[in-house]
């Protein structure tokens, strides 16, 4: 019995608390209980187990915080930073820390202070077009998308940039057919099509590849699992993927 209760004890009490129990007598089982100090490798294995417990709780608030940000549309730089954008229905936003990834490559390749013609194809709810703004990087930003619910979207997003000095156009278009019209004009296109339908993309980057200037830079996002597409024209700068996104920097040579 006196094995038994001083297991119990020890299973129920840390080794480093050990209740102190006055007489070495437990009132409780009227048993005769032998205290004794921690013992050291009990102590250090307790911290160990504290120690996973607060590393893996730590790890369960990041995700949460991850999580809340990234289902949360927003602009994520520049001085409209925190700005939450509506979405058009069934829309796939590009998630927030993708975006991040993306702008912070493209600081290295738009060096001093850029004012650009922004063209955003597949526009969606024009998030990458609208960054562009909060940076003050365009001086021009053309938004199409073939969607009615995205053009809604956009325009309900653009009316609060309407203060950046900026020129705004957003159309109801086929990226494919407004290529020769935007294409031509523009140093900054970002081309997000349906994953579903990767063929729209990569039909649009042969087109851009005729009527595009020198120095062009077009970033395209598709689906990472989908098969490399053959580019001709272009000087793939970065290929990085995050998460189901997969993003092509290219500059037209």
């Amino acid at each position: 019995m006196q094995r038994w209760v001083t297991g119990y004890l020890d299973t129920i009490f840390p080794a480093c608390d050990y209740p102190a129990i006055p007489d070495n007598h437990c009132a409780d089982w009227h048993v005769i209980v032998p205290c004794r100090p921690p013992r050291a490798r009990d102590c250090d294995f307790h911290k160990i187990i504290v120690g996973f417990h607060n590393f893996f709780f730590a790890i369960f608030l990041l995700t949460l915080y991850y999580y809340a940000v990234d289902c949360n549309l927003q602009i994520i730089s520049g001085k409209f930073r925190g700005r939450k954008l509506a979405l058009p229905a069934d829309a796939r936003p590009t998630q927030n820390r993708a975006r991040i990834a993306v702008f912070n490559m493209l600081n290295e390749l738009l060096s001093g202070d850029p004012i650009i013609t922004v063209w955003y194809a597949f526009a969606g709810s024009g998030a990458f077009g609208l960054e562009c703004l909060s940076r003050d990087w365009a001086g021009r930003a053309i938004f199409t998308d073939i969607n009615a619910a995205a053009i809604r979207a956009i325009k309900t997003n653009a009316r609060r940039f309407d203060d950046t000095g900026a020129q705004i156009t957003i159309l109801q278009r086929d990226a494919i057919v407004a290529a020769p019209e935007f294409g031509a004009s523009a140093d900054l296109i970002f081309i997000d099509p349906p994953y579903a339908q990767p063929e729209l993309g990569a039909r649009l980057v042969e087109k851009l590849a005729v009527i595009t200037k020198p120095g062009t830079i077009i970033v395209w996002e598709t689906e990472g699992t989908a098969p490399p597409a053959e580019i001709k024209s272009f000087t793939v700068l970065k290929d990085k993927t995050y998460g189901r996104a997969r993003f092509l920097i290219m500059r037209k040579i």
